[in-house]
């Protein structure tokens, strides 16, 4: 008797972004183990992955999108069934990361949805000497996005199969509950440094007061001298 086939779950991910920010680079080295230095814009293409997870078979359907501006519309193919969303910039490209920020806006305004499961890409990290946008920059879009972010390189393999695990695996509720003790944390801070600041201010103000009535006391002597 045949056994029965392996249960194999499926997730299908789509990667946005604006183009020239190395997006079919990045999921041909993460399904081909391949990497092409040349651009050519892309079309539209999809790429299979089995990914292994908790003892789990998954086999990832990953949708690479011909890339977005400021006035394109998201195709419904490109949200509907889809498990989660990997938006990548260039490092190198100030409009790409402008572009990440419009592409997810779509995002929640044609899903209708406050949260959407996706993973924020600095593409290109390997071109240090051209970068542009800074990992602070990057890691704060991401809070504001409330989703991980990763900082690749097709060109070198780096973090790629982590940023595409962790799209469809991390924990939403635990990233949302990590930035907003990190908000709470900053917002602490400023608190703090505005009062240190306004304690500093205060203890000027006072000195200067001391010094301006000892000064009027010299002045006072010294009239009634002469």
């Amino acid at each position: 008797m045949l056994e029965p086939a392996p249960f194999i779950r499926v997730r299908n991910l789509v990667v946005l972004g604006a183009r020239g920010a190395g997006k079919t680079s990045l999921v041909t080295q993460y399904a081909q183990n391949a990497f092409c230095g040349n651009y050519v814009p892309s079309i539209e293409g999809t790429y299979e992955k089995i990914v292994e997870h908790e003892g789990h078979e998954y086999r990832f359907h990953i949708l690479d999108t011909a890339g977005q501006d400021e006035w394109s519309y998201i195709s419904t193919r490109y949200l509907m069934g889809i498990h989660a969303f990997v938006i990548v910039y260039s490092v190198d490209f100030e409009y790409s990361f402008q572009m990440a920020k419009i592409v997810r806006n779509m995002i929640i305004d044609q899903t209708s949805m406050a949260f959407v499961r996706m993973v924020l890409v600095a593409n290109k990290c390997d071109k240090v000497e051209d970068r542009v946008i800074t990992r602070e920059q990057g890691e704060r879009l991401a809070e504001e996005f409330e989703c991980p972010y990763f900082e690749t390189s097709a060109k070198d393999r780096i973090n790629i199969d982590e940023a595409f695990k962790e799209a469809v695996f991390y924990d939403m509720e635990e990233i949302s509950k990590m930035y907003k003790a990190r908000r709470k944390e900053r917002r602490a801070r400023r608190r703090a440094e505005r009062l240190a600041a306004e304690e500093a201010e205060r203890s000027m103000m006072e000195s200067e007061r001391k010094r301006t009535e000892k000064a009027k006391g010299r002045d006072s002597w010294w009239c009634t001298i002469m």
